[in-house]
């Protein structure tokens, strides 16, 4: 069972209106006109071959427990976490430079705000109800115990492999009736970093995921037409 007297201590909103400041300021506009674009998804976008090689990157490598707002807590995200090796950037480049900028009409910048992370939720919570916007306390904590801090305007997720429908692990969007994207390799998602969304738990097996942020290029924001 969820413990909810840890997760709203420790979590200062899960609220889409929250702090938007460490956004761009097209983003911030975007957001106060309360537009809310359908996330991307494209399936089998990254072979399963491929996948497999992040997932195989992921079990040789020395990950670490991965928190949300700074909290190390499985109550609420039971997570580990690896940076990526820049050798396999390009199956993220490939997409927001392509697909996600053509989809929003924005060009993103090149270089990621942060290293992206493979992620590996096992048998638990998932991760509860969240927008993935960088708060003041996430931020204070992570001076402390050096978690990531993945700032950006948008949010790509990978998906790395299959789980059977009754393990659980689905992508699930709150803002769109509850749009559930279960766990099936190569399928990638772009949305921007204010919509509500949650790891639902997982139920047998592992859920493998490659998470990366990005902000809009705020020199030339729109694509020209």
């Amino acid at each position: 069972m969820t413990n909810n007297k840890a997760w709203n201590k420790h979590i200062s909103s899960t609220s889409p209106t929250a702090d938007t400041t460490y956004l761009s300021q097209a983003a911030r506009i975007a957001i106060q006109e309360e537009n809310k674009p359908l996330p991307l998804i494209i399936e089998n976008y990254v072979s399963p071959d491929e996948c497999r090689i992040l997932v195989d990157f992921f079990e040789k490598n020395d990950y670490f427990r991965r928190s949300y707002q700074g909290v190390v807590d499985a109550t609420v995200r039971d997570c580990f976490s690896l940076k990526l090796d820049a050798k396999y950037y390009s199956l993220l480049r490939k997409f927001i430079d392509g697909e996600m900028s053509d989809y929003y009409n924005l060009r993103f910048c090149h270089k990621f705000s942060t290293e992206p992370l493979i992620n590996r939720y096992g048998k638990g919570v998932g991760m509860l109800p969240h927008h993935d916007m960088v708060t003041d306390i996430e931020i204070e904590r992570a001076l402390t115990n050096k978690q990531p801090v993945m700032g950006g305007d948008y949010t790509v997720v990978l998906l790395l492999n299959n789980l059977d429908d009754e393990c659980g692990g689905d992508l699930c969007f709150l803002n769109f009736m509850e749009l559930n994207l279960p766990p099936r390799s190569g399928t990638i998602v772009g949305f921007r970093v204010d919509l509500v969304h949650q790891v639902k738990p997982i139920l047998c097996g592992y859920r493998y995921s490659l998470v990366s942020r990005v902000f809009i290029d705020e020199g030339s924001q729109i694509k020209q037409l």
